[in-house]
Parts: C-alpha cells; structure tokens; sequence
C-alpha cells in the first residue's frame, strides 16, 4: 500500500544517490535507482521491522526540490501511516 499510486518510473527533480552496502534479509524492498557509478540498481524505498515496530526508510530527499515534490510527499506519508498501522492494504 505505500507505493499505491507510485509511477513506475519516476526521475527524482534533483537528487543524489546512497549505496546501500547491505540491505538486510528481513527487508523488503519497495523502490529502487538506477546507480551509474556502480552500474546497478541500488535500494532507496524499504521496510523492515525491529522486534514489533514497523519502519520505514528512504535515502531519497536530500534538496528542496525532491522534498517539495508531490511523488516524494506520497511515499514519505504513506511510509509513515504504515509505521503508525494506519495506512489500510486498499
């Protein structure tokens, strides 16, 4: 449900990319990017659990223009009413 109305693809306005080393077994991975420098796609949407809280991450928002973008907002709100238990699967 948290990427319910997410493009298939979707470029960020501007926006730089993390490598993620490791994305633990217990994850699930929601979205991905494209890495140039590594030639790879490299995890930026997740969630995870830890013991019985939920959690939700994203590397992606590091300028203005991502954080000011309807598509990012989206995600982050549905990734946080997920956390909270209240974001329904319809």
């Amino acid at each position: 449900p948290i990427m319910k109305g997410f493009p298939e693809v979707w470029r960020t306005p501007k926006e730089e990319l993390y490598h993620i080393a490791k994305v633990w077994p217990t994850a699930t991975a929601l979205g991905s990017s494209y890495n140039h420098e590594t030639d790879r796609d490299e995890v930026d949407i997740w969630v995870n659990t830890y013991g019985k809280a939920r959690v939700f991450g994203t590397t992606i928002g590091h300028y203005n223009a991502t954080m000011d973008n309807p598509v990012f907002l989206d995600v982050v709100t549905k990734g946080l009413l997920w956390v909270c238990g209240r974001l329904e699967s319809d």
